[in-house]
């Protein structure tokens, strides 16, 4: 049976989602270079602008795709799950790259600590979206 999503709520919802996951991986961030082994020449976790920013665009981008696929799938949240899924293992590779290249201050637990933070902002985005939503 597929879910009835309410999409007058999505922006306010996603809205919210984008400001928890923010907090959340800021708060994953500094807790990381404070205990951690982090580089402050790892530029991805060196402050909380490059976080707030690449947090907001990935949950944003999260929100206007879960808008679009409520407006067109018959079963929204299977077809959500999937995208986000496949969305957040290509994120990944990225940080694997930059694991291999070898960049200033990349080491498995900056760049591990990064996946983490990209786990997290999925699974709030996805979790906020599809049960508070829901019609």
């Amino acid at each position: 049976m597929s879910a009835q999503i309410d999409r007058s709520r999505i922006w306010w919802v996603g809205l919210l989602a984008v400001l928890i996951a923010t907090v959340a991986n800021v708060v994953l961030a500094i807790v990381a270079r404070a205990v951690l082994d982090i580089s402050p020449d790892f530029n991805p976790l060196a402050g909380n602008s490059t976080v707030i920013l690449l947090t907001v665009i990935g949950v944003g981008l999260g929100v206007i795709i879960f808008y679009l696929v409520s407006g067109r799938s018959a079963q929204p949240v299977q077809t959500f799950r999937s995208i986000v899924l496949i969305a957040l293992l290509l994120s990944f590779l990225p940080d694997i790259g930059m694991l291999i290249a070898d960049l200033p201050g990349a080491t498995v637990v900056s760049v591990t600590t990064l996946m983490i933070m990209h786990v997290v902002a999925a699974v709030i985005c996805y979790q906020m979206l599809v049960r508070l939503t829901r019609a």
